[in-house]
């Protein structure tokens, strides 16, 4: 949920930013102007939020694995 807010800010962020760009740099209409700015965001959206998701797994999985070489520490197997 975290990483589709943030993909969703960057997304809009460069929706906004593509719109600016493509009107004043590139003298794009209206219309072209518009679907410039969305077709931008959705796909900058997208990918933001798919590496913020690959971030918060792998974030995730590193701390399992602290937790769990930790447990193994702590609590050593006995030998029969």
């Amino acid at each position: 949920q975290e990483a589709r807010r943030d993909g969703v800010f960057a997304g809009l962020s460069s929706a906004l930013a593509s719109a600016i760009i493509g009107s004043k740099l590139f003298r794009l209409n209206r219309n072209a102007t518009i679907m410039c700015g969305v077709v931008t965001g959705v796909v900058s959206g997208y990918q933001f939020t798919q590496g913020f998701l690959a971030a918060n797994v792998a974030r995730v999985e590193q701390e399992q694995a602290r937790l769990d070489k930790l447990a193994a520490e702590q609590d050593p197997p006995t030998a029969l």
